[in-house]
């Protein structure tokens, strides 16, 4: 289960390696971020937690689908 601390987290430790010039990994934890950003909305939303990236991916269309479109 993510919580808000944990995404903090995430985006603040993107946020040192893109300031420390360490582009690609800042950006896997960009994408990391967003990924939890989305699965604390759908916990919120549905009560469950998506064990995996197809069930985030089926969630968030059917619950979520500018966010799904977007993704």
């Amino acid at each position: 289960m993510i919580t808000k601390e944990q995404i903090l987290i995430f985006k603040k430790s993107a946020d040192s390696l893109y300031k420390s010039s360490d582009y690609t990994s800042a950006t896997i934890l960009y994408f990391k971020t967003l990924f939890a950003v989305q699965d604390f909305l759908l916990l919120e939303e549905t009560g469950e937690s998506p064990k995996d990236h197809t069930i985030r991916f089926r969630q968030l269309e059917s619950n979520f689908p500018d966010l799904f479109k977007e993704l």
